[in-house]
């Protein structure tokens, strides 16, 4: 990959989606807050710029397999697969990793205190997620469903709500923030969700599942934030133009 530096890391991790694993392994943000210079943010992390551009450089060499190409992707089909991928993957762990959780905490909090603000934080959460996604479902997707189908038809442009959709993407971009701010707490209570020596399997069940529930939503706010609102935002001003 090339001028990294000149880059955000959420362009870099939309470019290549390989580049995730860095950016992980480093605890650098590029979903919630991906529109961060790159070079700035490895001043932030007292880190080699070079070193950092190495490591990127090394997981993205050659042709990624089985990686979607969301950067050309149409607004109205990256959408879809928000959805049926994310959307409903989150609602599915939702339901199993509550009940989970409240048994580790029956059984282990007595060892484990911590568990319990893990629980109550995912409790929170995950109801903000559920209510969310539904906003985007029912206010903003269609909407951006819409402006992929305007292309070239100003009158379309014209009969959509544009300002009340700039409106909707800064709203659910924030609560995007507000559901990594979550998910970091979490993580550093339970020690990056590591498995104790006396873990039962409802245990280690939980910690993964809150480990896996974190990386999706990372994917998932990168696609929304990283490409789907900006590539809209951009159409409306060329629609407008």
């Amino acid at each position: 990959m090339e001028n990294l530096e000149e880059k955000s890391v959420g362009q870099i991790v939309a470019e290549d989606y390989r580049a995730a694993e860095v950016f992980e392994n480093h605890k650098i943000d590029f979903c919630c807050h991906g529109n961060r210079n790159f070079g700035e943010v490895a001043q932030e992390k007292n880190m080699d710029v070079q070193t950092l551009i190495n490591e990127i450089n090394k997981v993205t060499q050659g042709k990624a397999e089985d990686q979607n190409d969301f950067e050309s992707w149409p607004l109205d089909q990256l959408s879809d697969f928000i959805v049926k991928t994310y959307h409903r993957h989150a609602e599915e762990q939702i339901q199993v990793l509550r009940p989970y959780l409240e048994k580790i905490c029956q059984v282990h909090g007595d060892h484990h205190p911590e568990l319990f603000e893990v629980k109550d934080i995912f409790m929170e959460v995950s109801g903000d997620i559920a209510k969310h996604q539904k906003k985007e479902e029912l206010m903003l997707f269609p909407f951006i469903k819409k402006l992929a189908h305007a292309q070239g038809n100003k009158d379309v442009l014209k009969a959509l709500p544009s300002k009340a959709i700039e409106d909707r993407v800064k709203m659910l971009t924030d609560e995007h923030d507000s559901q990594g701010e979550a998910f970091r707490k979490m993580a550093e209570l339970s020690h990056d969700f590591m498995i104790p020596e006396d873990a039962c399997m409802a245990y280690k069940v939980s910690l993964q599942g809150l480990k896996d529930f974190q990386d999706n939503l990372h994917k998932h706010i990168h696609l929304e934030n990283n490409i789907l609102f900006p590539k809209a935002m951009k159409l409306i001003e060329q629609l407008a133009a």
